[in-house]
This record gives C-alpha cells, structure tokens and sequence, in this order.
C-alpha cells in the first residue's frame, strides 16, 4: 500500500510540475473498442503499423467513430509506453487478436494504466500533444468502481446488447 501512495503522489507532483511549465502530454487515438479493451486493462500491446522513438505516458484518446461499447471522442487513461518491437503470434493474446495481421505491424506494449478524468478530444493520426491542464488522474475508487462511476455513462450502446455484456460488472461485486 505505501509504494502505491508513493507513487501517486509522485506522479501527482510530476503533472503539477509540467503544468507549471505549460508542457503537453503527448496522446495516441485508438478506435473506441480497442480503447475499451486498453482501459479494462486487458490490452497491454497495441498493434500498429510505424514505429516512434516516444517512450513515456501517452494519453490513451478513443477515437469518434460509432462502435458499440466504446467511448466516443474522449480521452480515457495514461499508460507507458515501454516498447515497440515487431509483432510476433506471443503478442497475440496481449493485443486481443486472433491472429497475425496480414501486413508487417508493430507491437506497442503498454504498462501502467492510470485513469483519467475523460474529456472530449478530437483524435488525430500519430501522436499528437495534449496540454497537460486538461489531465486529471482519478486517485479514488477500486477498478470497477471507478469504470462504472466514471466511464460507463459515456458509452455508446447502440443497439448491440452484447456490447453491454463488456461493462456489466455485476459479477465481480
């Protein structure tokens, strides 16, 4: 329990720090069910097809197109950036894919998850900064009770029930 304190109030000087300075946070826009999949923290590696020299805490910002269990158009959490190595079939499960992407793609693995305060961003290809006052990490609340508290208002349902399936929580009480 105390590494933990520590390193919430750690990372808490470090925002007030950038803020200060009016730094960005550097974002990344994933479409809204892979978002979904990075926020749950079942996606650790995200598959994409360029590389970055970036290691660091991208915000995690779901795109807005309409996909039914997703978050549309927000920023969702920070997480870092570890590593970006060529995807192999041992990423595979960490990536939520079935099997190997038909063309070469690199897998970003991600660690970390924090939760953010979501707010609405307009997504952009590559990464892109964030000014650093927008970005308040949510300290209170276990993991379930902060995704439905916080998150779970903002998706978008459509008329899919097996997305709901995704955000019922009921079982883990």
């Amino acid at each position: 329990m105390l590494a933990t304190v520590t390193f919430h109030v750690i990372y808490e000087r470090l925002l007030v720090c950038d803020r200060d300075r009016g730094e960005k946070l550097k974002a990344l826009s994933v479409r809204p069910w892979w978002a979904t999949a990075i926020l749950h923290g079942a996606k650790t590696v995200e598959c994409r097809t360029w590389r970055t020299s970036y290691r660091g805490d991208p915000l995690i910002c779901s795109s807005a197109r309409k996909e039914p269990g997703g978050i549309l158009g927000h920023a969702l959490c920070v997480v870092s950036l570890e590593s970006i190595a060529p995807l192999t079939k041992d990423d595979l499960d960490d990536a939520c894919l079935d099997g190997m992407p038909d063309k070469l793609c690199y897998a970003w693995r991600l660690d970390g998850l924090r939760y953010v305060e979501p707010f609405p961003v307009k997504g952009r290809l590559n990464i892109f900064d964030v000014p650093d006052e927008f970005i308040h990490v949510i300290w209170d609340g276990d993991d379930v009770d902060v995704l439905e508290r916080v998150y779970k208002p903002l998706v978008y349902f459509g008329r899919d029930d097996s997305a709901r399936e995704v955000w019922d929580f009921s079982g883990l009480r």
